[in-house]
């Protein structure tokens, strides 16, 4: 199971059900440095075979990791691909020391809440649209432009043309790369099978992110989309295809 991001979700009692028959797994990966916000790396590989990493990535060669030493079965270094290591364990030992089991659940319970007000506060907005119905810390969301959003013509991932698709495609990127150049929001993008580029808003447990946060962000995106593909008001088509400058492509 790749639970690299998702498995956090096991500390919290409220939401672990989302995990539920992860125990019939035959391993697991699990990174600390993603949902729970700890420096990288810390990374964990979990299999029921006791002795396969030794068997994938033991050296067996006689100047290293010597069996005449009471503490030879502690040694990672016979376990891991990397000979010489930091001691990325130490990282969410300690942490989990200063924080305990009751920290971590509230944690991502937080991600969880702030994941589903991101949420409605998407599905209200008749400038963005859903692209799923997340169930986990991730929002998925398309800003769409004017062209895209009224009436019948309202963007439908299920209908939409090629060219709309086109259209939309090229949406994310320039708001995005006109953020970065703003410097006020750093937020991802990606295409998924026949979805057009859309944002992908993700929210960590790291404890930091508010509601406050979460509309700061959507305001940007939207206010920023607005100005880059704001309808020029010469066209007499309803312009629905445009170019990267945001101008019109239509024959008038």
């Amino acid at each position: 199971v790749d639970a690299a991001w998702g498995g956090a979700v096991l500390l919290s009692r409220r939401h672990r059900h989302l995990m539920a028959g992860v125990e019939h797994a035959d391993s697991l990966t699990w990174d600390a440095h993603k949902m729970m916000g700890l420096p990288v790396q810390c990374s964990a590989f979990l299999t029921r075979h006791r002795g396969m990493l030794n068997q994938c990535n033991g050296l067996q060669v006689s100047y290293l990791f010597q069996t005449d030493i009471p503490t030879h079965d502690h040694d990672l270094g016979t376990r891991s691909i990397q000979c010489g290591r930091r001691n990325d364990a130490l990282k969410l030992w300690m942490c989990w020391q200063a924080i305990g089991d009751i920290g971590w659940e509230a944690r991502v319970d937080q991600a969880m809440t702030l994941a589903q007000y991101a949420h409605q506060q998407v599905a209200r907005d008749p400038r963005f649209q859903l692209v799923l119905r997340g169930v986990y810390a991730n929002v998925s969301f398309w800003y769409l432009p004017p062209w895209l959003r009224e009436g019948e013509k309202r963007f439908d991932p299920a209908t939409a043309s090629a060219e709309a698709r086109q259209a939309l495609h090229q949406v994310a990127p320039r708001i995005r790369a006109e953020l970065r150049r703003q410097g006020t929001v750093m937020i991802n993008y990606q295409p998924l099978g026949q979805h057009p580029n859309f944002f992908r808003l993700v929210l960590p447990a790291a404890g930091v992110c508010s509601k406050e946060d979460v509309d700061l962000v959507l305001r940007v995106i939207a206010e920023t989309g607005d100005r880059l593909f704001a309808a020029p008001t010469h066209c007499p088509e309803e312009a629905h295809i445009y170019s990267q400058q945001g101008s019109c492509r239509c024959a008038h």
